[in-house]
This record gives C-alpha cells, structure tokens and sequence, in this order.
C-alpha cells in the first residue's frame, strides 16, 4: 500500500510542476535541486535577486495550493529559508 500511496504522490508532484511557468520550474530546479543561492539563480536567469524570490514563493505557493500540503513540507527547505531569511 505504501507503493502505491508513493506513486500516487510522485504523479501529483509532476503534474504540480508541470503547472508551473518555465521560469518558475527553473528557479526551483536551480535553487531547490541544485542548491545555488539566490544572487546565483537571478545571475543565470537575467533577473534581479527580488525577481527570483518572487518566482520561488509564487512557485511555491502555487504547488502548495494544487497540493494541499503545509507551507513548506521539506524541514531542509525550512532551515534554507530560515537561513537567508526569506
């Protein structure tokens, strides 16, 4: 059963994400998955710094709405947000 809940889980994910713009994709991908900070993602984007935070928390928002999950399920993202103060 727990399988199957998992699966369940990972195709809601994907589909979240796929409901996201190109850039917000690409600043979670850069600062989520590879873990670059945030003058580091708005580099690589063209953007400003204020730019990328606001895509990371539309982005977010977004997923937690088409989800129904707490405001930020991972403790490591908690801590990161904590951390630069976000």
């Amino acid at each position: 059963m727990q399988w199957a809940q998992a699966r369940e889980d990972w195709q809601a994910m994907v589909q979240a994400i796929n409901h996201l713009t190109e850039e917000q994709r690409q600043v979670l991908v850069g600062r989520l998955i590879l873990g670059y900070d945030v003058a580091t993602v708005a580099h690589m984007r063209g953007k400003t710094a204020n730019a990328v935070k606001a895509l990371q928390f539309r982005a977010l928002q977004s997923l937690q709405r088409q989800l129904g999950k707490p405001r930020s399920p991972i403790p490591a993202l908690q801590t990161q947000q904590k951390e630069e103060g976000e």
